[in-house]
């Protein structure tokens, strides 16, 4: 092997890389996890007395989704019947009938996406209903919760909890726990 061999081989690698870093930064920049959740999941409880909502955009890595289902087991267990809910499901549009409302999204370039965002902007809560928001994030330290809170109470929605965690933590699911408590304190 001669060293133009090595330098096809080395000029063809640093391309995948630039080209995989590319498609990454795109998918991050548009959202496009968040612009495909349309499923919807019930996750019913045995002689449940209320209903909660559980709004989530799964960002690039899937954080969203998976603390969206710790949350909505917890909340199962304490007797809600419990609406997971993609950011693009037509399920999502009145919140009025939940005792409990919680908005779970990535954080991108130190804030939320924009579904979360519009959502957040929009969304009618029942007098008295819970509401918390959940920034995951795949960056240490970077943290959304701050303004998605913010957006709603300068709507008077009263948020009871606002909250976040890394993807790299090892006590994320712990922390989702952690949430739930909080909110139902």
């Amino acid at each position: 092997m001669d060293m133009a061999d090595i330098l096809k081989g080395a000029k063809t690698i640093v391309t995948l890389i630039i080209i995989f870093t590319l498609i990454v930064a795109i998918a991050t920049i548009f959202d496009l996890p968040g612009y495909l959740a349309t499923d919807t999941e019930q996750l019913s409880a045995d002689n449940a007395t209320s209903k909660a909502l559980i709004v989530y955009d799964p960002g690039i890595m899937g954080m969203g989704l998976r603390t969206a289902y710790w949350m909505g087991e917890d909340l199962r267990t304490r007797g809600y019947d419990v609406n997971l809910s993609g950011i693009r499901s037509g399920d999502i549009e009145n919140a009025t009938g939940y005792e409990v409302v919680i908005v779970i999204g990535p954080t991108y370039f130190g804030g939320p996406t924009g579904p979360i965002s519009a959502y957040l902007k929009q969304v009618q809560t029942k007098p008295g209903a819970r509401v918390g928001v959940y920034a995951v994030s795949g960056l240490l330290g970077d943290d959304a919760s701050r303004e998605m809170r913010k957006v709603l109470e300068d709507r008077s929605v009263i948020v009871k909890s606002a909250g976040s965690v890394s993807a790299w933590d090892r006590g994320a699911e712990e922390k989702s726990y952690a949430f739930i408590f909080s909110m139902m304190e």
